[in-house]
């Protein structure tokens, strides 16, 4: 009886130490497991900051970008001005022209017409050189 009580508390510490090496195994290969995916999470995560950098590197080139245009677009809207102000000056310039030229083309119609009423009412000498003389 005894002999029994033996094989029995070696089968039990045998069957006790299979649970135990089972459980070490279980958990090994459970933390392998988490290891593989934090590993496989991590390597994700740097092709994330990977591509995180490249685009703040873009984000900074696009801000200088943007800057240098902005200035450009201030100096374009400053010449734009300019030359608003030059054509407007031209307008009035070539207006003031037109009203002169007008002016001008009105007093030589009417020297034409006073010059041709002249020489047609009676200052052409014998013969008249007008109508019915």
């Amino acid at each position: 009886r005894v002999r029994d009580l033996a094989d029995t508390l070696r089968t039990l510490n045998k069957i006790f130490g299979d649970m135990k090496g089972d459980g070490e195994a279980l958990g090994r290969a459970d933390l392998n497991h988490k290891l593989a995916a934090l590993e496989e999470r991590l390597a994700e995560k740097d092709a994330e900051l990977a591509e995180l950098r490249a685009l703040k590197k873009d984000l900074t080139s696009t801000k200088v970008q943007i800057r240098l245009n902005a200035r450009e677009n201030e100096q374009l809207k400053e010449e734009h001005r300019r030359l608003t102000e030059e054509v407007r000056k031209k307008d009035r310039l070539l207006q003031g022209l037109l009203e002169r030229a007008h002016r001008d083309q009105a007093e030589i119609e009417a020297m034409r017409y006073k010059n041709k009423k002249n020489l047609a009412g009676g200052g052409g000498g014998p013969g008249g050189g007008g109508p019915g003389g």
